[in-house]
């Protein structure tokens, strides 16, 4: 909704809410006052009439004498005209007095609309009202100064709400990234920081210190400065593959002419990308010329220096009496929010315990186990040989875990039977 429609609505809507007080307000009290001045008129000239009356039945009766009656009928005359007079004054006074009541109202319905919009923009969100406008200003940008001129612009209103209120996460990254944007890297590093001081340590953190690093990064103009691989380490240690960390690692050994090694923290910085996106297309061309260059070899041997993970298979007592010569064992590691493995082993069966390590080298799709921020591993014993889980397969898999964490062999026992 534009602000002009907005506004009107509001306006509308504020007088008609004021008019189902205000109306019957002021009839209200026209009606009183009218009604309690014409009663008490009509009691005065009923007590009056009542009196000359009684002077009559006095006189007839000899209780007044005839020449005192006439005095008598002009004092209650002259009193009555009196309370009438004052009757009178008093219903004009309270006539005025309700005119000026009747102003208040209609006071109050022009002063308070205009007090709330003077505090609504003053304390409030109003240059909020104009970001749809705003936005669509920069959709249909025709030339970049223009478009430039605009973000800018976008940017003083998010920096608004943003001092407001700091807790609202969602402005604050995307004024953070704005800033990115324009170039302002020393303002985005300060939005960053600031968004730091609210925040637990989790998902949503890593992302806001990749960004920082980031930030960092461009500031150091590409230099991997100590504040920078600090920031890093604090993104790693939360998520192993955020994406903007990745990136500036892949620069970094890149520009130090160490394909092999880029090659693998953009294959990590791919899965972190949104699957079809732009992001994950302009990586995979990347990906796709440098192993052009880099030979196999030289990629296995990067992979060997990554992470390992050892593994220990035993099999239950009470499944021992299954184990056949004809079966395989498939031992592998994989995301727990995906299918596919990052690593597995199809081996015939060992004698158990088995003992195996696990590293990069053994990857099914180029991933690396350092991809995910949590992992499972887990042991098959396939009758059919087949990596897809069948009937009477025996097989167990751990509970998720953070590569970082893990402290000595992941321990196996194969204890299932699948249905």
């Amino acid at each position: 909704m534009s602000s002009p429609v907005l506004w009107l609505s509001l306006g509308v809507l504020s007088l008609i809410a004021m008019l189902f007080i205000l109306v019957p307000l002021l009839r209200f009290r026209s009606s009183v006052s009218a009604s309690a001045l014409d009663q008490r008129q009509q009691k005065n000239r009923e007590v009056f009439e009542q009196r000359l009356l009684e002077l009559d039945s006095e006189v007839q009766q000899g209780i007044i004498a005839a020449d005192e009656v006439t005095r008598m009928k002009t004092e209650l005359q002259r009193a009555f005209m009196h309370d009438m007079d004052v009757l009178q004054k008093e219903g004009q006074a309270a006539q005025g007095y309700s005119t000026k009541a009747k102003l208040l109202p209609v006071l109050f319905m022009l002063v308070v609309p205009v007090l709330g919009l003077l505090l609504y923009r003053s304390w409030g969100a109003g240059a909020d009202l104009g970001l749809p406008d705003l936005l669509q200003r920069i959709s249909t940008a025709e030339d970049a100064e223009t478009q430039t001129t605009l973000l800018t612009e976008l940017a003083a209103v998010l920096q608004a709400r943003f001092d407001r209120n700091e807790d609202d996460l969602q402005n604050a990254y995307m004024l953070g990234t704005m800033y990115e944007e324009l170039k302002r890297h020393e303002d985005a590093l300060a939005v960053f920081e600031r968004m730091l001081e609210h925040m637990e340590p989790g998902p949503d953190m890593a992302t806001v210190l990749g960004q920082k690093a980031r930030t960092q990064y461009e500031i150091s103009a590409a230099e991997l400065t100590d504040d920078v691989q600090k920031t890093l380490d604090e993104t790693l240690a939360l998520n192993p593959n955020e994406y903007y960390a990745m990136s500036i690692l892949a620069n970094d050994a890149f520009v130090r002419d160490d394909l092999a090694s880029a090659l693998g923290y953009w294959r990590r910085q791919l899965s972190s990308a949104p699957p079809g996106s732009q992001q994950a297309q302009s990586l995979q061309q990347v990906i796709s010329m440098v192993e052009s260059y880099v030979p196999e070899a030289e990629q296995q041997a990067v992979a060997v220096t990554g992470a390992t993970i050892t593994v220990v298979v035993d099999v239950a007592p009470e499944l021992r009496e299954q184990l056949a010569g004809k079966q395989s064992l498939f031992i592998y590691v994989r995301n727990p929010a995906m299918p596919p493995p990052l690593v597995a082993q199809n081996l015939p069966v060992p004698e158990f315990p088995f003992t195996i390590t696990l590293d990069n080298s053994m990857s099914m799709t180029g991933m690396q186990l350092e991809s995910a921020p949590t992992l499972i591993v887990g042991a098959r014993l396939s009758g059919s040989g087949n990596a897809i889980a069948a009937s009477g397969d025996l097989q167990t898999v751990t509970e998720p875990f953070v590569l970082g964490e893990l402290e000595g062999p992941v321990t196996l026992t194969i204890d299932q039977i699948v249905p």
